[in-house]
């Protein structure tokens, strides 16, 4: 089976941020940090304190968390 990715962009609590669906699952969220521009990638659906990956490109992030699945 191909996972099948999903980017949910909204606006939560005043700050942008997007959804990462896999499959379905909510498997993380990326948010743009306001002091280094960088989109930062944190693994989990409730995870919002350790990123684990982080690029200054949307596409370039999306590509690394897909291939670390």
């Amino acid at each position: 089976m191909t996972d099948q990715f999903v980017y949910e962009e909204m606006t939560e609590d005043g700050g942008w941020r997007v959804r990462v669906m896999r499959n379905g699952e909510h498997v993380g969220t990326i948010i743009k940090n306001s002091n280094s521009g960088n989109y930062e990638y944190f693994p989990g659906a409730h995870n919002y304190l350790s990123f684990s990956e982080q690029d200054k490109n949307l596409d370039s992030m999306k590509k690394k968390i897909e291939k670390s699945f």
